[in-house]
């Protein structure tokens, strides 16, 4: 940014009564009109596009004079000499922020959440078969849509409802890079995740973990359907090479009834347990036999038969 558009702004640290709030060590804080930049007391610098930053008002009880700066990996906390400056500093870091988002056009935004998955998908809108998939479905899309209460004091411009809520990218220091819906320096709503080591989540986010329906892709393995704080839950199907799972998931695992194919031609439908066929099962043998009952830590084990082209076994089984 050029002189003109530059802030400068030294932040008092020396106050007794201070030291009660936390805070990140910044001697001086520079606004840009496309950037802000903290300068660290111990030769550590932080740079932001002001795209990818919120602000935060803080009401302590101790110290009026004190704000945030919110990013997606980092929350500054900044005390200001006094409260008429830290308001100067908030209203020039909103105006500053809401012109920066002014460039992010609703069209630019709206292509570039339709392609990606669920939303790419005409059918995204229906209910999933799983009664509490559609749950944390609807809740996720919902947040995808901007349904999230006190987001915004105005709701008349369309750049006023995304200034909490907005559409962006942003790389993170570990080698991943997001695009898609925001909430409060939170990856929330519909985004797309690149990882480091190359795989792929597309789908929905509620406060950065993936949650509703997404799909995730790497070099091993695809899986699409339903997640849950983080993890695969509810609904979905899981591919890795020839082997194939279709079913209900829990806490990461498979877990419920559902079927198994694997590149063998073996295929099994039946009940799993924390990703173990468990309980009831019939297994189809690609050497064309039949084994139809009970299932203990993916070992048949209790009463079941067994039928070949020749011969049948029907009783007890033991590990």
């Amino acid at each position: 940014g050029s002189g003109n558009n530059t802030r400068r702004f030294s932040l008092d640290r020396e106050r007794k009564e201070r030291k009660k709030t936390p805070h990140t060590c910044i001697r001086t804080l520079l606004l840009f009109h496309d950037v802000v930049v903290l300068l660290g007391k111990s030769k550590r610098d932080y740079t932001y596009q002001l795209g990818n930053v919120w602000i935060r008002d803080v009401c302590d009880s101790d110290v009026q004079s004190v704000f945030q700066l919110v990013t997606p990996e980092t929350t500054h906390t900044l005390v200001c000499p006094t409260q008429e400056i830290k308001k100067s500093w908030l209203d020039r870091l909103d105006r500053c922020i809401r012109r920066e988002l002014r460039t992010v056009t609703e069209e630019w935004a709206t292509e570039l959440l339709t392609g990606i998955f669920p939303r790419s998908k005409q059918t995204h809108d229906e209910d999933p078969e799983n009664g509490s998939s559609d749950e944390s479905g609807r809740q996720a899309h919902n947040a995808a849509s901007g349904a999230l209460s006190g987001s915004s004091p105005v709701v008349d411009d369309w750049y006023d409802r995304h200034y909490v809520n907005r559409v962006g990218s942003y790389k993170f220091a570990d080698g991943r890079s997001y695009e898609g819906e925001w909430h409060g320096g939170h990856c929330h709503g519909l985004g797309r995740m690149h990882y480091a080591d190359g795989s792929i989540y597309e789908g929905m986010y509620i406060e950065n973990m993936r949650e509703g329906e997404g799909r995730f892709t790497s070099s091993t393995e695809v899986y699409e359907g339903y997640w849950k704080g983080d993890r695969r839950h509810g609904e979905g199907s899981w591919r890795s090479g020839d082997n194939e799972y279709l079913g209900p998931w829990k806490d990461g695992q498979m877990d419920g009834k559902g079927s198994y194919t694997w590149a063998n031609g073996d295929l099994y439908f039946g009940n799993w347990k924390e990703g173990k066929r468990e309980g009831i099962g019939r297994m189809l043998y690609n050497s064309g036999g039949v084994y139809e009952g009970m299932w203990v830590d993916n070992r048949r084990e209790g009463k079941g038969v067994f039928i070949t082209r020749t011969d049948k076994y029907e009783g007890m089984w033991l590990r």
